[in-house]
């Protein structure tokens, strides 16, 4: 299976499930910027689509999709704890997932786009970082009497909340990512780095 990703960007997260479950992934960068990949072939062209994670199986067929990447990967694994497939269990990680996905990093889509130069309106950029703000602020008490999203368990909603906040300390979005977020980094870092 080859992993279409960018450095920094939201495809470190089926990196790291990948890694954590010992699943080998060919690793294709692409440059998003001129929408090539690392062997100059046209992203677009070769997986249909303009933007990361692209997961290519074996067969030709193409996953996007953060949430949707990871199910797939997980589900390869028998017996893995990182994306629960049944119950309650399913429906807490798929919420969680789809949050993250629709109310923290979608909301990146300003920032991201003022730091790399392009022009965005004082508006969009304002309503995505307190969108941002928003989002994490509203995990706050829930991680403080929690080790993680989904309680004691770590899943992958915990590696892509962990991302986003990666960007928050990257693009200085307002967040005091390490000091309020600083004991479920260091949880998440411990787990990722435990593998």
């Amino acid at each position: 299976m080859k992993l279409y990703y960018s450095k920094g960007s939201c495809s470190e997260v089926p990196q790291t499930i990948a890694k954590m479950l010992n699943i080998t992934l060919d690793l294709i960068a692409v440059d998003l910027a001129t929408g090539k990949t690392e062997n100059g072939v046209l992203f677009a062209e070769e997986t249909g689509k303009s933007y990361v994670p692209v997961l290519q199986l074996d067969n030709g067929k193409t996953i996007s999709e953060v949430p949707a990447i990871a199910a797939y990967l997980c589900q390869l694994v028998p017996n893995q704890t990182l994306f629960p497939f049944e119950g309650e269990a399913l429906v807490a990680q798929l919420s969680w997932l789809n949050f993250i996905a629709t109310e923290i990093h979608q909301s990146y889509q300003p920032i991201f786009r003022r730091v790399f130069g392009q022009v965005v309106s004082d508006d969009w950029f304002e309503a995505g970082q307190s969108n941002i703000l928003k989002s994490y602020h509203s995990l706050l008490p829930l991680l403080e009497n929690q080790s993680f999203l989904m309680g004691e368990t770590f899943t992958c909603a915990d590696i892509y909340l962990y991302t986003t906040l990666q960007w928050a300390v990257t693009t200085k979005v307002g967040l005091d990512a390490d000091h309020d977020f600083k004991a479920y980094r260091r949880r998440v870092k411990s787990m990722i780095e435990s593998v």
